[in-house]
């Protein structure tokens, strides 16, 4: 009796987990790359491994906003260019920039003519094999339906 109790506890559970909505989906732009995501509620992070060492993706937001803390790990060995925007603003950096990383507001255009719009603070860090890139506040702010980032790991012979 007792097994019957625990199972339909389980089985419960299990029920209502499918029920919750992902509050990210990832879209990647080339099908060898992969993408995991891990964490719930107010810290949530985005593996993507790509083979090539070239390669961008889009994530969407739910119904939900955004994580307070939002990180991305790239499995790669080093980071010659990132581009994040959010449609409204647009950053390049790469992990040997300054953590006062340069934004422009994005027209219609999307070209970064004369100088920057302001600066926000950007923390990429490297380990052993991956990148991770914490999301700048300014990039969530104002919770925009989706974020779009594409990457170069370093020149590779």
């Amino acid at each position: 009796m007792k097994w019957i109790a625990i199972i339909t506890v389980v089985c419960t559970m299990c029920a209502w987990a499918g029920t919750v909505e992902t509050p990210i989906t990832v879209k990647l732009r080339k099908a060898e790359d992969a993408a995991v995501i891990s964490g719930t509620g107010d810290t949530v992070k985005v593996c993507i491994t790509c083979p090539s060492g070239i390669g961008g993706a889009r994530l969407v937001r739910g119904k939900s906003p955004w994580p307070r803390q939002l990180t991305l790990q790239l499995n790669l060995k080093g980071l010659e260019s990132l581009v994040l925007d959010n449609g409204l603003i647009r950053v390049n950096t790469s992990l040997k920039s300054p953590a006062k990383t340069p934004y422009w507001k994005m027209d219609k255009s999307e070209q970064q003519d004369g100088p920057p719009d302001g600066t926000l603070e950007l923390s990429i860090t490297q380990t052993d094999g991956s990148i991770e890139i914490k999301m700048p506040k300014e990039m969530l702010a104002g919770d925009p339906s989706d974020l779009n980032f594409t990457w170069i790991d370093f020149y590779r012979d």
